[in-house]
């Protein structure tokens, strides 16, 4: 509810009038203009740096709230001004009269607000609420509200400069607490305090300053300087951590963190932060370089839609593969459809073509990676190691005499190789209709689900995969997979399982043969001994 009421009145207060910050001096008790900041904007025409600037809608120039943070006009729908002959002209402006504000300010605040909003709300009620997936809603949130705020706070309005300034640094400082807790979750060792919970003390120092600059204008650019200081120390905190772990540990989850956060970061780090601090002006303009953060929470959108957290490395290395094939091709294709017709196709024809080319080879890789799963189950492996790890689970596996320690290897190799913790095999009595194991509390398995499953059958219900297993004159065997979140197992996965569960069922019946024999080959020693005299 804060969101909706706080994004509405920001987004209304970026619709309320332009964005202009002409720069402004009074000299000889005159209001002169001295630095547009829109050149392009066509109001230029009608006002001469000879003009005194009488008010601004309607307010005098002395009693203008604006000139006493800056020496700006920072927005305004009307300007009132005084020609050298005496004449007083009223100067009235439109949204539409500054290029590029229109988008810059207005619709992909707006636009990206609301597509924040619907995802978050997708996340909410899809995602199980784990505190993973309310880390990562929060800090989307906190995103969206610092970049709608930061053309309200430009303006000047109290409850924009709040609401920026105190986001923009919450967003990384739950950004640092989501680390902590996604290490934990990947098992790998946090480098950095534990005490995350100290960090929220500094949102509530750029909160305070915030209020302070609204009371006492004239401390107005100090106290921003002194917030982005704070973000600049939280954003290299959070690097130097990921860097550190990365060289440590090596983890292709950590490397996917790494460029999602770093890459975004760099432009508003060296092209705005850095300059803005240490030499007092941006190389930049904060609008330009808060649309490359916008990417950070959709690259984390993305591994959340893959539905087990940051499962992604599967889809990029595909990607990479197929567009590196349909590139070679479509260069190949173009070159020679160029020296064949090229004199009578124009580049516009030939762009076309290339595009049109390379977009359906991509597309047919993935049709034909479905068709010959389906048909032949046959599948490209990205990594080229699935049939490796099929190997050599089975060698593991095979190695076992007793089928209680097979069941327990089966379940510790697709519990390693799908990276799920809940993997487990129920045993159902066929004769007396009911579980001989217990059914972990709130899974949708029930007994008829057993009847209907088949020898090879991979069902999915709700977030369990039933696997069939084995089954006897009187058991049958399933293997169950869950997980905390909803569970979807890619093609590659799925073929892997399949195969492995093939191997296990004969190594099931040729190891219950074993232990028959053995059982049998005890009695006969028993019997030969009670023999002896």
């Amino acid at each position: 509810m804060f969101y909706l009421v706080v994004g509405i009145y920001l987004n209304y207060m970026n619709y309320s009038g332009p964005l202009l910050e002409i720069g402004v001096e009074k000299e000889n008790g005159k209001w002169g203009v001295t630095q547009p900041y829109f050149k392009d904007w066509t109001g230029w025409e009608s006002i001469s740096s000879s003009d005194v600037i009488l008010s601004v809608d309607d307010v005098p120039m002395d009693h203008l709230n604006q000139v006493n943070y800056k020496s700006k006009i920072v927005d305004a729908n009307k300007i009132t001004i005084m020609k050298p002959n005496g004449e007083i002209k009223d100067i009235h402006i439109k949204q539409l009269d500054v290029p590029n504000q229109f988008y810059s300010i207005l619709l992909f605040p707006a636009c990206y607000y609301l597509l924040t909003l619907f995802i978050t709300i997708y996340l909410h009620f899809n995602q199980k609420n784990t505190k993973l997936t309310n880390l990562l809603i929060l800090f989307m949130l906190t995103v969206a509200l610092a970049y709608v705020s930061s053309g309200v706070a430009t303006r000047l309005n109290g409850i924009g400069i709040i609401v920026n300034r105190s986001s923009m640094v919450l967003c990384l400082v739950i950004l640092l607490h989501f680390l902590r807790d996604y290490y934990s979750f990947v098992k790998i060792n946090w480098v950095f305090t534990n005490n995350i919970k100290f960090f929220y003390i500094f949102p509530g120092i750029s909160f305070l300053l915030a209020c302070i600059s609204i009371f006492y204008p004239a401390s107005y650019n100090f106290l921003a300087q002194v917030v982005l200081f704070l973000f600049f120390i939280l954003l290299i905190t959070i690097l130097s951590i990921l860097l550190l772990s990365y060289f440590k540990y090596k983890s292709p989850q950590l490397k996917i963190l790494l460029c999602s956060i770093m890459i975004p970061f760099l432009p508003f780090l060296f092209l705005y932060s850095l300059p803005n601090i240490f030499l007092g002006k941006y190389i930049l303009s904060g609008e330009a370089s808060s649309l490359f953060l916008l990417l950070i929470p959709f690259s984390f959108i993305f591994t959340q839609l893959a539905e087990r957290l940051f499962d992604i490395e599967y889809h990029i290395t595909r990607l990479r593969y197929y567009v590196i094939f349909s590139s070679f091709f479509t260069l190949w294709f173009i070159v020679g459809l160029y020296w064949i017709a090229g004199e009578y196709l124009t580049k516009t024809v030939m762009s076309g073509v290339s595009i049109f080319t390379f977009i359906s080879l991509v597309v047919l890789f993935y049709i034909k990676e479905k068709v010959d799963y389906r048909k032949r189950k046959i599948l490209f492996s990205t990594k080229g190691d699935y049939i490796h790890q099929l190997y050599t689970a089975v060698d593991k596996i095979g190695k076992t005499i007793k089928i209680d320690n097979l069941l327990e290897r089966f379940v510790q190799e697709v519990s390693l190789h799908l990276e799920l913790e809940h993997v487990f095999v129920l045993t159902y009595d066929r004769d007396a209709k009911q579980f001989t194991s217990t059914v972990e509390e709130g899974l949708p398995i029930n007994p008829m689900l057993m009847e209907d499953l088949k020898l090879g059958e991979i069902k999915k219900f709700d977030q369990v995969y039933l696997a069939f297993l084995h089954q006897d004159a009187h058991y049958k065997r399933a293997l169950v997979l869950h997980h905390n979140n909803s569970i979807h197992l890619k093609d590659e996965e799925l073929l892997w399982l399949e195969l492995l569960l093939l191997y296990v069922n004969n190594f099931i019946e040729n190891t219950k043969m074993v232990e028959e024999l053995l059982e049998e080959l005890k009695h006969m020693r028993q019997a030969d001994d009670s023999q002896l005299p």
